[in-house]
């Protein structure tokens, strides 16, 4: 009888352990499990990827914008008035948006090939896996659009520098030419120095000199202007006076009164000329004789 209470004893206890260790395996959550832990990690690895990804095609977004809003300037601004370094900006910005293309295309090889490879496997994500290959095709479509897109500009881009040299080069011209028109329009020659300095460079001669009468000093028509300074009306309304000398008379037509001495104590006499517009109406040519104070 006490064998018998011995073995039932033992039996008990047995099945104690078996039930507890059935009621152990029940209990073991299902993300306890090795195959679903792994599943995790690669889809946490293609979470990552695909996270890259979104960051990567925002980014290129951005660049076609900013790409988009210098074309729509250039395009806008008059024929010009751009700076030189406004194309070669657009430039880097499609370089770096070539750039940003390619690594995005790489990155999304790599999400292909993993998702590829986890579909055929049976497991309980496998409706995430489906979501995350759809997300991965409408990015290839919208890379596929942007390299499009980049062709295009760099397409537009070359035009556009073509037709901007072309207008840029034609204006240059016509601005040369209209500016060389505008300061010879202004332009005035100036001789300053004594009679005789004059006389003999043969700027001035004497006019009207007889037997009793001195005659007066008068331009010479043909007088060289290469000995004159060229001056832009414009622009200079004071005259510098050799050193120790004041102005004598004005051989020139023009009226002397529009002429102030400046002693200028501080530099080289000066002679300022009042009412510019007024006193280079006369003649464009000014002799002034000097002499010493």
């Amino acid at each position: 009888m006490k064998l018998s209470l011995m073995k039932l004893s033992a039996l008990l206890f047995c099945a104690i352990v078996l039930l507890a260790a059935c009621d152990k395996k029940q209990e073991e959550p299902i993300q306890d499990k090795p195959e679903f832990r792994q599943l995790q990690n690669k889809l946490t690895d293609v979470s990552s990827v695909r996270d890259s990804l979104l960051q990567v095609v925002a980014e290129s977004s951005k660049l076609i914008n900013e790409v988009d809003a210098e074309l729509a300037r250039i395009s806008e601004a008059p024929a010009g008035t751009l700076s030189p370094g406004t194309k070669q900006a657009i430039k880097e910005k499609l370089f770096a948006l070539d750039v940003k293309i390619a690594k995005n295309k790489k990155q999304m090889a790599s999400l292909q090939q993993k998702l590829k490879k986890m579909t055929g496997e049976k497991n309980e994500m496998s409706a995430q896996i489906t979501t995350l290959t759809q997300i991965v095709d409408e990015h290839q479509k919208t890379v596929e659009t942007q390299q499009v897109r980049i062709g295009e500009l760099e397409t537009q881009m070359g035009v556009l520098a073509e037709d901007k040299k072309r207008i840029s080069d034609s204006l240059s011209e016509e601005r040369t030419v209209r500016t060389e028109i505008e300061n010879d329009k202004n332009a005035a020659y100036v001789i300053i120095g004594t009679l005789d300095e004059l006389e003999d460079k043969g700027v001035i001669r004497k006019e009207g000199k007889t037997l009793f009468f001195g005659g007066r000093w008068v331009p010479v028509p043909t007088a060289d202007l290469n000995l004159f300074t060229k001056i832009d009306i414009r622009k200079k309304q004071s005259l510098e006076l050799p050193a120790g000398m004041v102005v004598e008379k004005v051989i020139s037509a023009h009226n002397a009164k529009f002429l102030e001495a400046d002693p200028n104590p501080s530099g080289p006499p000066m002679v300022n000329i009042a009412k510019a517009e007024q006193f280079w109406k006369t003649d464009r040519q000014l002799i002034i004789a000097v002499e010493e104070k």
